[in-house]
């Protein structure tokens, strides 16, 4: 059974929507899923830090909406009372929106204002963490717990001090405050409890590694799945080679790192920047982050050995050299939404044999020597907008994917869309001119030699196309050219469009068979264009040519090339209306190899 145009075409916008509608509820899920982990494991951080009551024992600090509440831990010498609302000549003894915290004590205050104020000893000191919401900022059921790294050690050694925060915590998690400032860490920080946050004030909070010596930075510390929050603060590689994993995240689960600045203090950046690489590391969110890795075999962000269902969104990749692979995904259902690689990576975004359902969604990959590349094997990787461009090798490597889909992409600053079936096949096969092709034939016709026949084609969404075919009869002898022509800028005609691709002259043989006439395998965007094939010998040969039936005004065109056959005239030249003779033609499309 033959399927027609109109049917291959409703087949394709109806795969189209579909794809489209799986992406929306994706989506739609991604951020579900982020809304439900951020309200159940974290509250949304307002101001964080630490504060020293002035000469009247008082701190005051206001808001332009209101917050939910306060944890306050007290470093100095007495009581500190804390208060909803602005400063008063003496503090309260009590009353709603009033809590007293000893010396060395902490709470966590729901006080709903835009205002509060702090009393105590002039000079004393506290950590105070504001929040969104009234309830606390730990996962549901977790203790109203939170500490600063400053109580556990000194700034030369974070790591330890880190990991004794971690052992105060109780069972079930808590927040520990990195302060602002540098802070080496000496020790790989170990998390051995779920719902444990590590938040600081901003990229201001400081840790230091030395890759040689202490690697990774921040791992679990055995192979039970946890959830973990990392967010606001910066994670600086201060070793004198590029050396190192910043965050081992594997068993992480239902994770969040957000706001993490991964770079290099003074000297150079690690050698990997986040890595997930271990069955069970699932619905973790990397997001706003910003990456930068250097180094032989260095990797910016790694979803391996089955670290399925993972997001990354809004995060920028830095390469420090050409060695660099931005993002390599290995694990199934991985989403990149809004990931940014570019300038010098070897690979942008490399897509393994194991990534499959991976989803690229307005990626921006530029200026690396590859910028998206797909392993043979890996299943259903699909392309959602983005731009990708100027890849120095080439912007797309399909080395044998199966079924990809690219939507509306914008690569080599043109648009780009394109469709494959199992196992790579191109969707569709073939391109009919709108005269319909080769089949069905009418009669047989003696072309004129040096006679340019054009039939206009449409590419509904991108193709790579490789050959025309069409078929002769009766004696054979002589040569024939084929190309193609466009894209059109006015409707139904050639005139003055360019060369895009054309064959050799080639050699014509058989009687009564089909003929393919080959050239460089060439992306088609989505649009008209027009199929030319040239004949040496009208003499001696026939071809297959449509009835003398007008289908479509400027759908047959010719032009007769000054001085007899040879190469396709380029750019076209003013064209004369043909159906009278066209010539039946299809073009051939072929799997994408690669997009330069």
């Amino acid at each position: 059974m033959t399927t027609t145009r109109h049917e291959l075409r409703t087949m394709e916008a109806t795969l189209l929507a579909e794809l489209l509608e799986e992406i929306r509820l994706q989506r739609a899920q991604t951020t579900s899923e982020l809304a439900r982990l951020r309200s159940g494991i974290v509250n949304d951080v307002l101001s964080s830090g630490l504060v020293t009551l002035d000469v009247n024992g008082q701190y005051t600090e206001s808001f332009m909406t209101p917050f939910g509440s306060i944890a306050l831990t007290n470093h100095g010498t007495g009581t500190m009372t804390v208060q909803n609302g602005p400063p008063m000549s003496a503090p309260p003894n009590k009353g709603k929106g009033v809590a007293k915290v000893p010396a060395g004590g902490y709470a966590t205050l729901n006080l709903s204002a835009t205002e509060y104020t702090v009393y105590g000893n002039a000079g004393d000191q506290a950590t105070v963490q504001v929040f969104s919401k009234g309830q606390p900022p730990f996962a549901q059921g977790a203790e109203q717990v939170a500490l600063s790294l400053a109580e556990f050690g000194s700034s030369a050694t974070a790591g330890s001090a880190l990991n004794g925060a971690i052992a105060t915590l109780p069972a079930n998690g808590g927040m520990i405050l990195v302060p602002a400032g540098d802070w080496t860490i000496n020790t790989s920080i170990l998390i051995n409890k779920s719902n444990i946050i590590i938040q600081g004030v901003g990229y201001g909070s400081r840790l230091l590694f030395d890759g040689s010596v202490v690697s990774p930075a921040i791992k679990m510390a055995d192979t039970t799945t946890r959830r973990v929050v990392i967010r606001d603060l910066a994670i600086l590689q201060n070793g004198a080679s590029n050396l190192g994993t910043t965050i081992d995240a594997s068993y992480f689960t239902q994770s969040i790192l957000s706001n993490v600045l991964i770079d290099a203090a003074t000297n150079k950046p690690s050698l990997k920047g986040i890595v997930f690489n271990a069955v069970g590391t699932l619905y973790n969110i990397v997001e706003d982050c910003r990456i930068a890795v250097a180094g032989v075999g260095s990797q910016g962000l790694v979803f391996d050995t089955t670290s399925n269902s993972n997001v990354a969104r809004n995060v920028r990749i830095v390469a420090g050299d050409t060695n660099v692979t931005g993002v390599f995904v290995n694990s199934t259902a991985i989403s990149l939404d809004h990931v940014d690689v570019e300038t010098a990576a070897a690979f942008g975004i490399d897509v393994g044999a194991s990534g499959h359902s991976c989803t690229m969604i307005e990626p921006y990959t530029e200026a690396n020597a590859i910028n998206i590349r797909l392993a043979a094997g890996v299943e259903s990787p699909t392309i959602i907008g983005g731009h990708i461009a100027s890849g120095s090798t080439n912007n797309i490597v399909d080395n044998g994917s199966s079924g990809l889909r690219i939507v509306n992409a914008r690569v080599a600053f043109d648009p780009f869309s394109y469709v494959a079936g199992y196992n790579n096949s191109p969707i569709p096969r073939w391109l009919f001119p709108f005269h319909g092709g080769m089949t069905p034939p009418a009669t047989d016709q003696i072309p004129t030699a040096g006679r340019v026949y054009l039939n206009e084609f449409e590419v509904p969404e991108g193709a790579v196309v490789d050959a025309i075919a069409f078929d002769n009869s009766g004696v054979v002898a002589g040569n024939v050219t084929a190309g193609v022509y466009g894209p059109i800028t006015t409707e139904e005609t050639c005139n003055a469009r360019p060369v895009i691709v054309q064959s050799a002259s080639t050699a014509v043989a058989g009687i009564n068979s089909a003929q393919t006439v080959t050239f460089t395998a060439t992306y088609l965007k989505p649009g008209r264009y027009y199929a030319a094939v040239e004949f040496s010998d009208g003499a001696t040969m026939t071809s297959k040519r449509h009835t003398g039936v007008q289908m479509f005004i400027g759908a047959g065109q010719h032009y007769d090339r000054g001085g007899g056959y040879g190469a396709l005239t380029d750019p076209c030249p003013a064209p004369t209306e043909n159906f009278t003779t066209l010539i039946a033609v299809r073009v051939r499309c072929v799997p994408l190899t690669a997009v330069s």
